[in-house]
This record gives structure tokens, sequence and C-alpha cells, in this order.
């Protein structure tokens, strides 16, 4: 069991999350688009209209293609040179955009993304499993030695608080991704 989790540790670790190509060709023609269609945003900003009952419509028109073009601009990485592509999100600790990006794990010092979330679940899955295992190991034990010290029972404490810290880290991990 604890190898199952070291090879699931360094598999989280080290296997590529699911980055994405940086400066690409997609993001320039994506910036060339969007440059030309604000030039025509700025045109019909300055066309006259029939009247101004038309003005709201006309307002309205604007403010529509003005969401669009937002839109489309929040959709470029402009540090990666990339067009991301849904859920992906840039990460400030690795600099780089990750598909399906869940969190830039601290322990690991990775992203947790697309390509390596199933080795982060299993991991955060058998640390709970080897320390369950353990504490039962343990109490199994206690139970068998005749006379206890004070230092076994203040030890036996910190075994339970550690054991209890973390299963509180790996369920904090795994319903509360923060990024």
């Amino acid at each position: 069991m604890n190898i199952f989790l070291w090879i699931c540790y360094f598999m989280e670790t080290f296997k590529d999350p699911g980055f994405l190509p940086t400066n690409t060709v997609e993001y320039e023609d994506e910036l060339h688009e969007l440059f030309i269609e604000c030039r025509k945003l700025r045109s019909r900003c300055n066309l006259p209209f029939e009247g101004p009952e038309m003005l709201p419509l006309h307002v309205q028109a604007l403010r529509r293609s003005i969401k669009i073009l937002k839109r489309r601009l929040g959709s470029l990485c402009h540090t990666c040179g990339c067009v991301k592509p849904i859920r992906a999100k840039h990460c400030g600790l690795c600099n780089r955009c990750v598909r399906v990006m869940d969190h830039h794990c601290p322990v690991t010092d990775n992203c947790v993304g697309e390509d390596n979330r199933v080795w982060f679940l299993l991991t955060s899955v058998m640390v709970s499993g080897v320390s369950t295992w353990i504490g039962y190991l343990t109490v199994k034990y206690w139970k068998q030695v005749e006379s206890t010290s004070l230092w076994e029972v203040i030890t036996l404490c910190l075994l339970v608080v550690g054991w209890l810290m973390a299963i509180n880290a790996v369920l904090m991990t795994v319903s509360c991704p923060m990024s």
C-alpha cells in the first residue's frame, strides 16, 4: 500500500498536468481578428443613424459587440501567447496555462490539471488509507502492551492528532480547489 502511495505521488508530481503550448499561431491569428473587429466597431460608432429613436438600439448593439469582444479577449493568455480553451487557467506559480486546471498543489509544487488529476486523487486517498492503517496498528499495539507510561500516552495522542490533520488536509484539498 505504501509503495502504491509513492508511485501515485511521483506520477502526480512529475507528470505534465496538461500545459498548453506557448506562443502559438492561433494566438496571433485571434489577436489579428480581434484587432480587425475593434476597428470595425470603432467605425460603426462614427456612423450616422436615422434618428434619436434609433439611438438606444444602436447603443445596445454596440454593447453586445463589446461584450463579445471582451469574452473573446478573455480567452487569450498574453503571458503564454495561447488561446485558452474552456476551464483552462494560467498558473502564476508555474507561469503556464493548464487545461482543466484545478489548483496548484503546494505539496508537490505542481499544478493539478487534466492529465494528472487522477493521480492527485489517488495520492489523497492513499495518504488517507495509509494514515488510517498506521493508526489502527498503533491502537492494536497499545492494546497488547501491559503498562503504559506518560510518554506513550502523549505519543498516542500526537499520532491521533497527526492522523486527524492528515485526514483534514486530504478532505480540504479534494473538496476545495485553491485556484
